[in-house]
Parts: C-alpha cells; sequence; structure tokens
C-alpha cells in the first residue's frame, strides 16, 4: 500500500500536479494552480527584493536595502501554519528567496533529500541535503507565473556563488581600500582575511591579538599593529592568513 502511495505521489509530481506548500508569494487558487499572491504588499515585496538584488549584487545589501521595511513569511507547521506574518528581512531570507527556483516560475519536486548517519553507539542522525540541479527527479520550467526569469535566476545563483569568498571566490569588495579580498599570505598562498582585535588594556595585555603578534610588536617582515598603542581602548582589524591565522598586514592596504 505504501509502494502505491510512494507511485502516486510521483506520478503526481511528474506531472507538476503534486501540491506542495508554497513559498510566501504564493498561493493555490480554487482550482489548485500556483498564483501569484493576490496581496499587493506581499507581492510587491518579493518583487523588490530581486530588484534590489539585481541593482547591488549582494544579499546583504538587499538586507540594508529593506532597513525599516517589514518582509512577509508564510509559516509552516506549529499554531501559525499556513498563516502570514511579517518581520524582519534577514540574510537568510534573502539568500532563501534567491535560491528558490519556484520564483523562477519552475516546479520542482526532490530537490532535498533524507540522509541517515548511525554513530557507533547507535544513535541515529538524520538530515536533508540539497540535491544537484541535474539530480532533481523533477523540474517542470514555465510551470506557473515567475518573479523572475530562468535564465535571471541562473545569473543570480552564478552571482551568489561568486561571493562565497570562503569556497576560493575573490570579488571585488566594497570600501576605499584596493587590494580587499585579492591579498594571498606570501608564506602558503591561503587568501588572507580580516581580524578584529579588542583588549580593554592595551598598553599591558596582549590578549586577542592574532598569532602573528609578539613581544614587541609585529616582527621586521610583518606590518606594525597600527592602532594597538593607543592609550585608549580601541577595535582594530589586521589581515591573518586563513590558514595559519598569522598576521600579515593591515586590514586596508
Amino acid at each position: 500500500m505504501a509502494q502505491r502511495l510512494q507511485a502516486a505521489k510521483r506520478a503526481a509530481a511528474v506531472r507538476g500536479e503534486l501540491r506542495t506548500p508554497l513559498p510566501v508569494g504564493y498561493v493555490h487558487d480554487a482550482q489548485g494552480a500556483v498564483v501569484v499572491d493576490p496581496d499587493a504588499e506581499v507581492a510587491a515585496a518579493i518583487g523588490d527584493l530581486f530588484v534590489a538584488f539585481a541593482a547591488c549584487g549582494s544579499a546583504y545589501e538587499v538586507v540594508a536595502a529593506f532597513a525599516g521595511r517589514r518582509f512577509p513569511l508564510r509559516a509552516y507547521g506549529g499554531v501559525w501554519a499556513g498563516q502570514l506574518r511579517w518581520g524582519r528581512l534577514s540574510h537568510a531570507r534573502v539568500l532563501g528567496v534567491l535560491q528558490n527556483p519556484c520564483y523562477a516560475g519552475a516546479y520542482v519536486h526532490g530537490r532535498y533529500t533524507c540522509t541517515r548517519r548511525v554513530d557507533p553507539d547507535g544513535t541515529v542522525h538524520a538530515g536533508l541535503v540539497e540535491r544537484p540541479r541535474s539530480e532533481w527527479p523533477v523540474l517542470i520550467r514555465d510551470h506557473h507565473q515567475g518573479y523572475l526569469g530562468w535564465s535571471d535566476y541562473l545569473a543570480n545563483e552564478a552571482k551568489l556563488a561568486g561571493n562565497r569568498t570562503n569556497t576560493g571566490a575573490r570579488p571585488p569588495r566594497e570600501g576605499s581600500a584596493l587590494c580587499q579580498g585579492i591579498i594571498a599570505c606570501g608564506s602558503c598562498g591561503k587568501p588572507m582575511r580580516t581580524a578584529a582585535v579588542r583588549d580593554s588594556r592595551p598598553n599591558t595585555s596582549k590578549r586577542g591579538l592574532p598569532t602573528g603578534w609578539r613581544q614587541g610588536g609585529w616582527s621586521s617582515t610583518r606590518t606594525r599593529h597600527a592602532s594597538w598603542t593607543s592609550k585608549r581602548a580601541s577595535t582594530s582589524s589586521a589581515l591573518t592568513c586563513a590558514d595559519t591565522g598569522v598576521g600579515v598586514g593591515p586590514a586596508s592596504c
């Protein structure tokens, strides 16, 4: 019986007829079709998010653009199940919207798969893992009206991937520094990162400094910590090697 039910669900998904929870900005009409939310404020918020990302190219900048403006959220589960709520737009929410193919008018089934891991003591850990697009069992483009086209969705996906410095990407950064995001360690070749230094006793305590600090300051082959000699509590930044943690330069070239 269970196998027949699962087969029926898969067949309905292949036809694009399997009804699943929709992301905020979409609702099911009386015939069960996926349509844009008739609430003008909801639709405008979703559309403005994509416009803002197209203009600035950064999820964090989108969050800044929505400062002081509420953003809709559709609750799933719990006492708020199915209800529309409003709150502050977070970075995670921006990524969730930009990476959801439903907003590009696509119907997708099997985007995530369940994984299980058993520890030596018998404890079972289960979780969801996103499959690569090539492994999605069902992908139907132009299934419903989208907030953007499929090509725009792919362009946004590529732009987000290019912004992820933890995977090796080195996009141009904002600010007056010319070398942000492109400086590499001269010893190991690893990319550099900024490290904030905080200490309430700058003249006596060296706690919190990157590992490149030695008694008497940075060595001659390393940069001096510019603001560490300040007589009042301060916060300063230095570049440290992502691999060794050794400081090798000021945060702003």
